[in-house]
């Protein structure tokens, strides 16, 4: 395939098009994968993610960072990322 000038208006044009065709392509993309998620909500296989840390992790997380322990120290022993730890610090 040939390249097109996107200086001329014929080019202009073409590469509006493609344009405009991906972004129908990636809005009808969305609405598939979301009727996907909904149909699986239904029936009960969707779940999303799984949290990094479990409920007790969280707790025993937030209760050393309230204690004065530095972020970086809690993220490598808990295996995450300081912001991960600030996020779940700052969220409860």
């Amino acid at each position: 395939m040939q390249g097109f000038d996107t200086q001329t208006p014929a080019g202009k044009l073409a590469l509006t098009m493609f344009a405009g065709f991906a972004e129908f392509e990636n809005g009808i993309r969305k609405e598939r994968q979301q009727e996907g998620i909904t149909r699986a909500r239904k029936e009960g296989k969707y779940q999303g993610r799984k949290p990094k840390l479990t409920d007790e992790m969280q707790i025993e997380l937030k209760r050393r960072y309230d204690a004065g322990e530095n972020r970086s120290e809690l993220a490598r022993q808990f295996g995450v990322d300081r912001v991960t730890v600030h996020r779940y610090c700052k969220q409860s």
